[in-house]
C-alpha cells in the first residue's frame, strides 16, 4: 500500500474524505474511518463566527480524538479574525493538521472575500500562509483551486508561495472558481503541481473508483481526495484499498446499503438527537440509494420521513421487498 506523509505525519494509504460543507460531520467521519480513509475533514468552520463565540460553530470543533487522522478546516476574509480562530482552535481543538480553505466557490463564501477569492489575492497569500504556519502546532494544508477563472489559472504560483511560508501540502480541486463544479478537471495542471516537488499534492475532482486507476497513472499525485462521490458511499475507501492491492471489490448491493444507512442514522442519533438527525438524514439517505433499481419511491418516502419509526419501517420494508418498494 503506497503511503506519503504530511508534515512528519504518516498516513496509512492516499485515499482522504473531502470536507463537505453539512455532511462531513463525527458521524460521515467515523464511517470513512471504519472503512479505510486514512484522513478525514470537519466541515469549514469560519474564523468569524469563532472570533464572534458563535455557539453552534463552536460544536463543530472537535475536542476528542477520532479514529484515525483528522483536519480541522477554517475559512475567512479577514487575517485578523484568521489569527484569532487559529490560536483559539489550536487551543481547545483535537485534530491532527490545520487546513485553510482557499477553494469554496459558492457565492455568500466569495462575497467575504473568502474561499476561493483568495486566489484573486495573491499578493497577500505570503501573510496569509505565515499567519496560519506560525500560530499553528499542527502542520498547515491547503485546499483550493486552480484559479479564480481561466484568465487567472495561478496555481503554480501559489505553491510557490506556499512552500516559502511553510505550507505543508496542497490540495487542488482541478477546477476553476468560476468553473463551479462542471466542465473536465484539469488533471495536467495537477500533474505539474505534483512535477515540482515542493510538497505532497493532493489531487481532487470527479475522482470515482472507475476512473481511479487511469488517473494515478496520468498524474502520479501523493494522495487523492474524495466528495460528493464519499457522500453515502464509504466504501469507496475500501474498494480503493482492496483495488490497490488487487483484491475482490465489494459490489453495490440493497442489503449492504441499508445496513449503511442504519449505521450512519445511529451515529447521527448519537451526536445531534433523535429529531435532528432524521431532518439531516432526510438528505443524506437518498444517496445510499444512488444506482440501486427501483429506488424511487423509497426515495421520495426518506426526504419526507418525520420519525425513527418512519425511517425503519421504510427501509425494512425495502428490504422485505428485495429492493422493491411499491407503496402501500
Amino acid at each position: 500500500m503506497k503511503k506519503f506523509s504530511i508534515g512528519g505525519i504518516e498516513l496509512s494509504n492516499r485515499y482522504i474524505q473531502a470536507p463537505l460543507a453539512g455532511y462531513t460531520n463525527r458521524a460521515m467521519r467515523k464511517l470513512a474511518y471504519l472503512h479505510g480513509a486514512a484522513l478525514t475533514y470537519t466541515e469549514m468552520i469560519s474564523a468569524s463566527a469563532i472570533y464572534y463565540n458563535n455557539v453552534k460553530t463552536f460544536d463543530m470543533i472537535p475536542t476528542k480524538k477520532e479514529d484515525g487522522l483528522l483536519a480541522l478546516q477554517l475559512f475567512d476574509g479577514e487575517i485578523d479574525k484568521i489569527l484569532y480562530a487559529v490560536k483559539k482552535v489550536d487551543e481547545i481543538g483535537v485534530y491532527d493538521f490545520l487546513d485553510f480553505n482557499m477553494g469554496c466557490p459558492v457565492l455568500k463564501v466569495i462575497k467575504q472575500r473568502a474561499g476561493s477569492y483568495w486566489l484573486k489575492r495573491e499578493e497577500e497569500l505570503y501573510e496569509l500562509f505565515k499567519t496560519l504556519v506560525n500560530n499553528s502546532s499542527r502542520p498547515v494544508i491547503l485546499k483550493t483551486r486552480i484559479g479564480f477563472d481561466r484568465n487567472n489559472v495561478n496555481i503554480l504560483r501559489v505553491l510557490d508561495i506556499a512552500h516559502s511560508a511553510g505550507i505543508s501540502a496542497v490540495a487542488i480541486h482541478g477546477r476553476t472558481r468560476s468553473e463551479f463544479y462542471s466542465g473536465k478537471v484539469d488533471y495536467d495542471i495537477i500533474k505539474c503541481a505534483q512535477e515540482k516537488n515542493l510538497m505532497p499534492i493532493i489531487a481532487s475532482g470527479d475522482l470515482c473508483l472507475e476512473n481511479f486507476n487511469e488517473i494515478d497513472k496520468r498524474i502520479n499525485c501523493s494522495g487523492y481526495m474524495f466528495g460528493r462521490g464519499a457522500i453515502g458511499n464509504p466504501l469507496i475507501f475500501k474498494n480503493l484499498i482492496s483495488l490497490e492491492s488487487g483484491e475482490p471489490i465489494e459490489e453495490l448491493s440493497v442489503s449492504k446499503q441499508v445496513e449503511l444507512m442504519k449505521m450512519h442514522y445511529s451515529l447521527l442519533k448519537e451526536e445531534f438527537g433523535e429529531r435532528n438527525a432524521i431532518l439531516q438524514f432526510r438528505g443524506i439517505s437518498t444517496f445510499y440509494l444512488k444506482g440501486i433499481p427501483f429506488a424511487s419511491s423509497i426515495k421520495s418516502k426518506l426526504v419526507s420521513m418525520n420519525t425513527e419509526t418512519d425511517f425503519f419501517e421504510i427501509i425494512d420494508k425495502f428490504i422485505e421487498l428485495n429492493g422493491h418498494f411499491f407503496a402501500e
